[in-house]
């Protein structure tokens, strides 16, 4: 048995411990000494084929598939092809001089032979096992891409990720593949593949920069946290040092960067749009509620009914042929916050009409906002003709019912804006929560609209049940204040254009500076 087969022999941690990488900090050449951030994403790499890695900086997720990758090169008894994707030149020869670096540094007695060794690839000659390294939407493209094994890094920054991703992944087949980056484009294919997993067969592996031994600083005995601060500690586990270290990066890039590049969580990671119609410090205090729906009805319950709550309901009416969802949200009024929601896109507006009762009924016939477009109009008719008391239907006060157009529909948007700025809705389900940070301003429609390939229907619906709110007197835990959403929204839109923001108020408008 020679030296190269006692070594394949050894575990694979074991192995992976003899390569070489040159040390960030240093550039010196090292052994290489996983991380916490790099076994969490070895374990996935383990057990998943499908593997999405949205990222803090410099947490070495990179070395890791590399390095994994590398060691089925070393493994391969055939000729398997593994192929790396960089969104640069420069970093596609990055990888490149990773992957020679840990073949060089490899002891003589167990470094195969290698027939063909450059910049952009590796074939080792005895097992006929090669990577090739390509640049997106450059030398080689994914037409090019064959792999039975692969890893696009830094994916977020490619041009055309949906034709990239497709092209892959079938290339790939039943192999390992792997899409690692820090968050560039909220709303980009990345962001709508992290958001479908795992229903769509990708694990999503996320990497927190708390998983970086050098984040922290140290700290004196004065160092007191703030109370947003305590919320971290208590919440995400977060140490002193952290926190210090963290308020050091906030005050050097600003919150927003901060967060697009050292993310905490999914969520932030991916909050980060430069033009948003939802502030990002609006949504600090909302949890998302990982509430599942059930198979049958997809309902999403956060609150029972109580006694003596005045609760209010808003419709989002479609055509139920798969396009657009019709939407439901059941608000509490008096303290604003979700009871319950529910979604579908195949459901009739005869069907959606049995929803509505049915909730109605649940909730002690809440004050009922129901968009009256085309549809609409028919379950307007539908649920009233069922039992729906009619004195509970909202009216607008010219006696009609509500129908959004280009020019109401910022106001109604305004309306949940408001209500998040002034620390209500702090439970949302994550399927709108994903709405709503995904909600943007459209340049050409001259409103906020939510991008291509996703959807709006739960955030009108909740925006429709605020509108049925108004009047209705808040209470506040805090002193019990008396104050009503239309104070609401007139503080908010003078305390708005105080200050510097994407968005300025001009009538009920909300458009760009």
């Amino acid at each position: 048995m020679t030296a190269l087969d006692q070594f394949r022999q050894l575990p694979q941690d074991t192995r992976m411990r003899a390569y070489r990488i040159v040390d960030y900090d240093t550039k010196d050449w090292v052994w290489y000494e996983p991380r916490a951030a790099q076994l969490v994403l070895r374990e996935a790499m383990r057990k998943h084929n499908r593997i999405l890695v949205p990222k803090a900086r410099r947490l070495g997720a990179s070395t890791e598939i590399e390095a994994f990758l590398f060691d089925a090169l070393l493994m391969a008894d055939r000729p398997l092809p593994l192929a790396s994707m960089a969104h640069v030149d420069r970093a596609a020869r990055n990888i490149g001089g990773m992957l020679r670096g840990m073949y060089e540094g490899l002891p003589e007695e167990v470094r195969p032979v290698a027939s063909k060794m450059n910049e952009y690839e590796l074939v080792l000659k005895d097992s006929g096992a090669k990577q090739t390294v390509y640049m997106a939407g450059g030398r080689g493209g994914t037409r090019s891409f064959a792999a039975a094994m692969g890893h696009l890094s830094e994916f977020d920054f490619y041009p055309d990720q949906a034709e990239t991703v497709a092209e892959v992944d079938a290339t790939v087949g039943d192999g390992l593949l792997v899409l690692e980056s820090t968050v560039n484009q909220p709303g980009s294919k990345f962001d709508e593949l992290v958001q479908g997993a795992p229903e769509n067969g990708w694990h999503v592996c996320f990497l927190p920069w708390t998983l970086h031994p050098a984040y922290a600083d140290k700290v004196t005995r004065d160092f007191a946290p703030t109370a947003a601060e305590m919320v971290l500690i208590e919440e995400h586990g977060l140490t002193v040092p952290q926190v210090a270290w963290r308020r050091r990066q906030v005050a050097t890039l600003g919150k927003q960067k901060f967060r697009r590049e050292y993310p905490l969580t999914v969520e932030e990671a991916f909050a980060t749009q430069a033009k948003r119609f939802f502030p990002i410090d609006s949504m600090e205090h909302v949890e998302v509620v990982d509430v599942r729906a059930t198979d049958r009805d997809r309902l999403r319950v956060i609150e029972d009914w109580e006694d003596g709550a005045d609760y209010t309901m808003g419709v989002d009416v479609s055509a139920g042929v798969g396009s657009d969802e019709s939407a439901i949200t059941v608000l509490d009024a008096s303290t604003r916050s979700i009871a319950a929601q529910w979604s579908d896109d195949r459901t009739t507006p005869s069907r959606l009409a049995e929803h509505i009762l049915k909730l109605g009924r649940a909730y002690e016939w809440p004050v009922l906002v129901i968009e009256s477009n085309v549809y609409g109009r028919r379950v307007i008719e539908d649920v009233v003709r069922h039992g729906y008391p009619r004195r509970r239907l909202w009216k607008t006060p010219d006696g009609k019912n509500w129908r959004t157009h280009g020019g109401n529909r910022p106001g109604l948007f305004e309306v949940v804006r408001a209500t998040m700025e002034d620390g209500f809705l702090q439970k949302m389900p994550k399927k709108l929560y994903e709405q709503v940070v995904s909600t943007g301003w459209n340049q050409r429609k001259n409103r906020p609209d939510h991008p291509h390939g996703k959807h709006d229907d739960l955030l009108i619906s909740l925006a429709l049940s605020l509108m049925g709110a108004q009047g209705v007197p808040l209470r506040l835990p805090e002193d019990h204040s008396r104050v009503t959403m239309e104070d609401l929204i007139r503080k908010n839109r003078t305390r708005e254009a105080k200050r510097l923001h994407p968005f300025s108020v001009r009538g009920d408008r909300r458009r760009p500076m």
